[in-house]
């Protein structure tokens, strides 16, 4: 089960809601691929299967987007051994230049630069 952040700027009082983690419908290749865009499917659906069920690690982890100024949650699959990853595209603008992070606290905000966003806890999501 993933969660739901509230993320805010105390500076510019911009807000963004994250799912971040991730959900029972990713328990499979098929469903973690459609977290990408379509043209890109096929391809991680392959790369899925050969890493097998223990080869990867998928999770949604929240990331900031230079181009369109917006906190968002970002795909990401991490394979094991290999040291490669695949992180999809910003879902505002759809840019992938987005910057990802493990924590988002102490991320500065993208449309004012102030140090120190707030994140609370706003719930689950499957």
């Amino acid at each position: 089960m993933g969660e739901i952040r509230k993320i805010e700027c105390k500076k510019c009082n911009s807000s963004w809601q994250l799912h971040i983690g991730v959900g029972l419908r990713h328990g499979r290749p098929e469903g973690i691929a459609k977290a990408f865009p379509e043209e890109e499917r096929a391809g991680i659906e392959d790369r899925l299967e050969e890493a097998g069920m223990s080869g990867f690690e998928f999770r949604f982890t929240p990331g900031s987007c230079p181009d369109c100024k917006n906190i968002v949650s970002i795909p990401r699959i991490s394979f094991n051994g290999g040291g490669d990853e695949i992180a999809g595209a910003c879902p505002v603008c759809g840019k992938r230049a987005v910057d990802l992070y493990d924590s988002i606290e102490d991320v500065a905000c993208p449309r004012c630069g102030e140090a120190g966003l707030l994140s609370s806890h706003a719930g689950y999501w499957d």
